[in-house]
């Protein structure tokens, strides 16, 4: 059900479902339209710009996987397109992130076999008015 998912983010291109009757977009993927149980949906390409919902730095890390990464920015992003997904904002800055911060999707992190989507702020964090 999420290959387009992977495909586009392989592709560098953030991809969502659409409703096809309501024009709703939703993520994570689904077989029906959380919005109003329609089961046409369609996957579309995202514009790959959004939002800081909210976040967390993580400033020490004990998972061996990303053990040399610490300080990192863990975030849930509010697309444009409405739907939120958790991520990594990826800056050198990690105390300049604030909620409200535009961002932009990013498809440069690969783990394993996969391309994961991060986001980076939109601006560089000297210039952002808060």
């Amino acid at each position: 059900m999420n290959e387009q998912y992977w495909a586009g983010a392989a592709a560098g291109v953030l991809r969502l479902q659409r409703c096809a009757r309501c024009g709703s977009h939703q993520f994570y993927p689904r077989p029906l339209c959380i919005s109003c149980g329609a089961e046409d949906v369609v996957w579309v390409d995202t514009c790959g710009r959004g939002v800081v919902h909210t976040f967390t730095i993580v400033r020490k890390s004990g998972t061996p996987a990303v053990v040399g990464d610490a300080p990192f920015v863990v975030a849930i992003v509010e697309l444009e397109e409405g739907p939120r997904l958790t991520t990594n904002v990826r800056t050198d800055r990690v105390d300049d992130v604030y909620i409200g911060m535009p961002v932009t999707a990013c498809f440069d992190v690969k783990r394993g076999e996969r391309t994961y989507p991060i986001f980076v702020p939109e601006h560089p964090a000297a210039d952002d008015k808060r």
